[in-house]
């Protein structure tokens, strides 16, 4: 049987409380896309340079019977008919030997642009003053810079006096809440990341 661990990025260096509340995020968020019986091990870094080194060593020494993945932020959209890989080498981050597109899977263009594929689920979070209409009607999510959806998730939370957006606890807990159909529906990066699961797990 394969071991899946995949090393994703969005850990704290500051607070280790956040790990299990990490975990448990990705595991609701693996498990309502239906992986219950063959879940991922999400294994959390730092940033994504950190989450890449991580990833590299497990990857070179990985056990016959595990399969290493590596998820982290893109952080700008994607050169089309480039290789993943080659966009990241360009950035010090080039594949280990053996890595191929399939070890590498990206949140187009950050794990908030998830968030914004399920509106409804950002309501009942923060509700109830929860302002919808700042965030803006975009077609293609994944073309949205990150800038934009910070400032789309901040003045929509901006009346909420106990729960404006922050990275850390809150972005886990909405990552627990949001519909993985709506994000896999909306968002390409994370229909890639879950189909591939599918097929290995």
């Amino acid at each position: 049987m394969v071991t899946v661990k995949i090393y994703i990025e969005g850990g704290s260096a500051q607070d280790k409380s956040i790990y299990s509340l990490f975990r448990e995020a990705w595991s609701k968020f693996f498990e309502s896309a239906g992986l219950k019986g063959r879940m991922p091990k999400a294994i959390p870094s730092f940033g994504r340079h950190d989450t890449y080194r991580d990833f590299c060593l497990a990857f070179n020494n990985a056990r016959p019977n595990e399969r290493i993945l590596l998820l982290i932020d893109s952080e700008k959209p994607l050169v089309k008919n480039e290789s993943i890989w080659k966009q990241l080498s360009k950035e010090s981050m080039p594949p280990p030997e053996g890595a191929g597109e399939e070890h590498i899977f990206l949140m187009i263009q950050v794990m908030e642009t998830w968030f914004l594929a399920d509106i409804d689920a950002l309501n009942l979070y923060f509700r109830p003053d929860f302002k919808a209409t700042k965030i803006p009607k975009w077609n293609d999510l994944e073309s949205v810079p990150k800038e934009s959806v910070f400032k789309a998730l901040e003045d929509a939370t901006a009346s909420c006096p106990k729960k404006q957006y922050a990275k850390g606890k809150i972005s886990f807990e909405l990552l627990k809440a949001v519909s993985t159909k709506k994000v896999t529906e909306k968002c390409p990066s994370a229909a890639r990341l879950i189909e591939h699961l599918k097929q290995i797990s």
